[in-house]
């Protein structure tokens, strides 16, 4: 999680369109979780309780922003 959540947010908002910024959660808890989404948004994150769930999640969210 960023120290500053709300640099990190107007970071992320400022590059899209320039840089795809991809945040991966791995077996949070429901408050940091919510943090997050609310920082990146719920179309650049992937929150995944086990490593296992990764490649799919990421190739359904890749696929979700370029339309492959």
């Amino acid at each position: 999680m960023p120290n500053d959540g709300e640099l990190a947010h107007d970071k992320c908002q400022r590059l899209r369109g320039r840089v795809t910024v991809i945040e991966l959660g791995l077996d949070l808890d429901e408050r940091c979780a919510a943090a997050m989404q609310e920082i990146f948004g719920r179309d650049r994150l992937i929150l995944c309780r086990t490593p296992r769930e990764l490649p799919c999640k990421l190739g359904n969210l890749l696929r979700a922003i370029y339309g492959r």
